[in-house]
């Protein structure tokens, strides 16, 4: 695979920076061997936002609700009776969305390593390891937005909903993440031929 990107990339298993050491170097933190050669490591995350959004977005929504009583208290110049309730049922809303999103962010989110090999895509993440085989890919998608710092990478399988798909978000400072693309989309061409 053609470089994509700076080289070397830190150690998989420890994430120390390998710079300076030579490409079939051991990492001198844990001794992990390097990636081979035909592996390109792509490094990123698979969510793009931070386990901090969510908790944002509740509070937001829990303001916005008690922002809608304040004007019926000051007008009535008295507490009515469903305010406190409307304002516990909102409470109780965000705190039930943001632990679902946390959970989410947890489990899906957080660093994410994807190891492009010759004949698969080995993907690492919190949740554990799996791999892609090339023949069972249908398309690969890549979006980049000028403003953004990341860009995305989304692999879809052949015959699979949505849910099914695998991403990774790239800091488009370190990768050139349309070459990625073409280049996992070449693959994926190339296993469906006879």
């Amino acid at each position: 695979m053609s470089a994509t990107g700076p080289r070397p990339w830190p150690c998989l298993a420890c994430g120390y920076p390998r710079a300076g050491l030579g490409t079939e170097s051991a990492c001198p933190e844990c001794g992990a061997p390097p990636p081979p050669l035909d592996t390109l490591a792509l490094l990123g995350r698979s969510l793009p936002f931070s386990p901090w959004v969510p908790l944002v977005g509740s509070s937001l929504f829990l303001a916005f609700v008690v922002g809608i009583q304040i004007p019926r208290i000051v007008r009535s110049g008295w507490i009515p009776w469903d305010a406190p309730l409307l304002i516990m049922i909102a409470l109780v809303v965000a705190v039930v969305v943001s632990a679902r999103m946390l959970r989410r962010t947890r489990k899906r989110g957080g660093d994410v390593v994807w190891l492009v090999r010759p004949d698969a895509i080995e993907v690492r993440a919190a949740h554990g390891i799996s791999t892609l085989q090339y023949g069972n890919l249908d398309r690969c998608e890549s979006r980049v937005w000028p403003s953004r710092r990341l860009a995305k990478i989304t692999i879809v399988p052949r015959n699979a909903w949505g849910f099914a798909t695998s991403s990774i978000w790239l800091d488009r400072s370190t990768f050139d993440v349309e070459r990625v693309a073409n280049d996992l989309t070449q693959r994926i061409l190339a296993a469906r031929a006879p």
